[in-house]
C-alpha cells in the first residue's frame, strides 16, 4: 500500500488506493463476523481446501515478490 500511495499521482489514483482498503476492511469484517457459519457451510473437507488454495495463492505472491526484486536488483547492476 506504501508504495503504491507513493507513485500515485492523480487525485483518482489515490482514491482507487483508499476504496480498495476500505472494500478489504468491509470483506474482513463479514468474514470474521460470520466464520462460525461460513465453517459449517464449509466442513471440514471445504476449509481444508481453502487452506490450501490461500496457501498457494500466498506462495505465488512471495514469488512474484522474489521475481520482481531480482529484476529491479538486475536492472540495477546493469545500468551500474
Amino acid at each position: 500500500v506504501f508504495i503504491l500511495v507513493e507513485r500515485a499521482k492523480t487525485f483518482e489514483q489515490h482514491a482507487v488506493i483508499y476504496l480498495a482498503i476500505i472494500v478489504t476492511m468491509i470483506i474482513s469484517y463479514l468474514i470474521l463476523k460470520y466464520a462460525l457459519k461460513l465453517a459449517r457451510l464449509l466442513g471440514a473437507t471445504g476449509i481444508n481446501v481453502m487452506s490450501r488454495i490461500m496457501g498457494l495463492i500466498l506462495t505465488a505472491i512471495a514469488v512474484q515478490f522474489i521475481l520482481n526484486g531480482l529484476t529491479e536488483a538486475y536492472k540495477a547492476a546493469v545500468a551500474s
